[in-house]
C-alpha cells in the first residue's frame, strides 16, 4: 500500500492523474476506509477537477465524489482538521460549479 508520504510527495510534483489513479484502486475498488487516504482521495478529486476549464462539464463528477469522500472521512475522523478542510473546499466548490452553470 502506498504511504501518506508518498501521496504528499506526488501531491508537492503535481502528478494529481498518478495520485487520482491510486487512489480511486485504493478506496473505490478495495475500500479503504482510513480518513488520511479519504482527505487525500476528496483532495486528489479536487486536483482533477482544478486541471479542466471551468465551463468543462466533466468537472461536476470529480468536485460531487470528492465531496462525498471528505464527508465520509469527517464522518470517520471529526477530529481531524484535514478532512473538514477538504470537505469545506469540496462543499464550496459544489456551490460555486452550481451557481456558474445555472447563473
Amino acid at each position: 500500500m502506498v504511504s501518506t508520504q508518498e501521496l504528499d510527495n506526488l501531491h508537492d510534483e503535481k502528478k494529481f492523474k498518478e495520485i487520482y489513479d491510486t487512489l480511486h484502486k485504493l478506496v473505490e475498488e478495495e475500500n479503504n476506509e482510513d480518513p488520511e487516504m479519504l482527505w487525500r482521495y476528496a483532495r486528489a478529486n479536487f486536483d482533477m477537477a482544478q486541471e479542466l476549464q471551468q465551463s468543462d462539464k466533466t468537472r461536476e463528477p470529480y468536485i460531487h465524489n470528492g465531496r462525498k469522500w471528505a464527508e465520509k472521512a469527517v464522518e470517520i475522523d471529526g477530529g481531524n482538521g484535514l478532512c473538514h478542510k477538504w470537505m469545506a473546499i469540496l462543499l464550496s466548490s459544489e456551490v460555486c460549479f452550481h451557481n456558474y452553470l445555472y447563473s
